[in-house]
């Protein structure tokens, strides 16, 4: 008999054995009777590690206090007992579920021993935590962007909302039934055609998200404009068609005016731009019209002044110059007649033909006849030759000006007086004889180089006062207005270089 007692128990040991949960006995002290192939491997140990020992032999004093106070409840209260724990093992914290139990002896009614067995649910705790986690941002999330919830089971039409679905639209829960048509009579008749539009799409898989602007009747009269965000779940195994749909529902009323301000304000904007527009081409126009006229009052005047300096030397050369000559020749018939003033007239005579000399080259500078008798490559040889005779200077000229090149007289003239004023500057200036002089034409415009191997100067002084009497502003403003530019390079020591260019003939405007 004992020996199938005996057999049976070691069948009941390997049946423990092969279930999946830790398993143990302790008796009414605390001492280990049993434990199970699960509870071994769970505790990193041995049947004699473990058989004849209590908690505190096994476990840190913390824990073994837990386990023991767990068991005299159990034995205090005869009953059948859950308790909750996490343990810190080998491997790491572990949470378990723990049932412990009271086992009486045959023979009397006093527990004499406390089974127990564990469920591992650390990975539950952690897929707890995580969803605690994931609502907490979920929540966090919808009040940052201060929306409402809700869930709407397809097929019946009936719904459910969280508090600020209901606040929104200024409503207590129990004031609106949860249904559909509820929803419909608060939203304005002209978009719900829209709206059904945008559901159907979506429960046909033509859209990801079910998404609308619409306006909703707030509880105090007013509409309300609300953005709805919506996804449909849960098919059904059979049809396919979705079950249920979830949302959210954002109040953007504020939003909505601020946008239709911005509108506002950006019409008004736009208005400005073509009127600011407007009055920019006008005064450009007007800016326009200005400077052709200034640039036809500039021409004329330069004209007039040239006009002027050809009546004046006209009138010298006709009216002076021939009376000087006039009274030289009498001067000289004078001196063979009467001998006794013969050296006073002759004094007299020299007096009045360099008087005569300087008046014939007063009227050549004011307007040499050359300058109107050939072409601009001509006359400046002229006026390169005459200022090498009269000044002593060395000055290299290079024409490469086309005979058939027809330009302006007006920019003829001056050019002219430009390349005799940056000579005259040369003299005064640059300490030197050497001179190089380059004409030339290209793409319709003249191209005049004047080259000087002189002291040169700073360009960064340029605009000084002191250099304003170089005439450089002024030759750079007329060629301006021509239509033209100059550029001065120079450097102390290494001379002066000054390019001009002009087109050869003036815009008509």
């Amino acid at each position: 008999m004992s020996s199938k007692k005996g057999k049976n128990y070691n069948y009941f040991e390997s049946f423990l054995d092969k279930i999946p949960a830790p398993i143990y006995l302790k008796d009414s002290s605390g001492k280990y009777l049993f434990v199970n192939e699960n509870y071994k491997k769970l505790s990193h140990r041995t049947s004699k590690d473990i058989i004849n020992k209590t908690d505190y032999d096994l476990f840190a004093k913390e824990i073994a206090d837990l386990f023991r106070g767990q068991d005299e409840k159990v034995i205090r209260l005869e009953s059948p007992l859950d308790f909750e724990e996490t343990i810190a093992l080998p491997e790491g914290a572990y949470s378990f579920i723990t049932k412990k139990f009271p086992l009486y002896d045959g023979n009397t009614s006093n527990v004499s021993a406390v089974g127990g067995f564990c469920a591992d649910i650390t990975e539950h705790k952690k897929t707890e935590k995580a969803l605690r986690e994931s609502n907490t941002q979920v929540s966090l999330a919808l009040e940052i962007i201060d929306a409402g919830t809700w869930s709407m089971d397809i097929k019946s039409g009936s719904y459910t909302a969280d508090e600020r679905f209901y606040e929104i639209l200024g409503y207590h829960p129990e004031e609106l039934d949860n249904n559909i048509e509820s929803l419909k009579n608060l939203q304005h008749v002209d978009g719900w055609s829209m709206v059904l539009e945008k559901m159907f799409d979506h429960f046909h898989d033509r859209t990801e998200q079910y998404v609308y602007e619409h306006s909703f009747k707030h509880k105090s009269g007013e509409w309300r404009w609300m953005l709805v965000k919506a996804k449909a779940i849960e098919r059904d195994e059979t049809s396919k068609k979705y079950q249920r749909i979830i949302g959210v529902v954002i109040d953007i009323t504020d939003q909505m005016k601020i946008n239709q301000q911005l509108e506002k304000m950006n019409i008004e904007l736009e208005d400005r731009n073509v009127r600011l527009y407007r009055t920019q081409s006008e005064l450009e126009r007007i800016v326009e019209k200005r400077t052709r006229e200034l640039k036809q009052l500039n021409e004329y005047l330069i004209n007039l002044e040239e006009k002027e300096r050809k009546n004046i030397a006209e009138e010298i050369h006709d009216g002076v110059s021939q009376e000087l000559a006039i009274s030289i020749s009498k001067i000289k018939v004078m001196s063979k007649s009467d001998s006794s003033f013969k050296s006073e007239l002759t004094e007299i005579q020299a007096f009045l033909e360099r008087g005569l000399k300087s008046i014939r080259s007063l009227t050549w500078q004011l307007s040499p006849p050359i300058l109107y008798e050939v072409d601009l490559g001509i006359a400046l040889e002229w006026l390169l030759e005459n200022i090498n005779e009269n000044y002593g200077m060395d000055i290299v000229y290079s024409n490469e000006i086309p005979e058939a090149a027809k330009i302006d007289e007006s920019i003829k003239v001056i050019l002219f007086r430009i390349v005799r004023e940056l000579l005259i500057n040369v003299i005064r200036h640059a300490d030197t004889k050497e001179v190089q002089v380059d004409i030339s034409v290209e793409n319709k415009n003249i191209h005049l180089q004047v080259k000087d191997y002189g002291i040169g100067f700073d360009m960064r002084r340029i605009g000084e006062k002191k250099f304003h009497h170089f005439g450089l502003f002024s030759i750079s403003e007329r060629l301006t207005s021509l239509g033209g530019y100059c550029k001065f390079m120079s450097k102390k020591g290494k001379g002066t270089k000054v390019f001009l260019s002009s087109p050869m003939t003036l815009k008509e405007d």
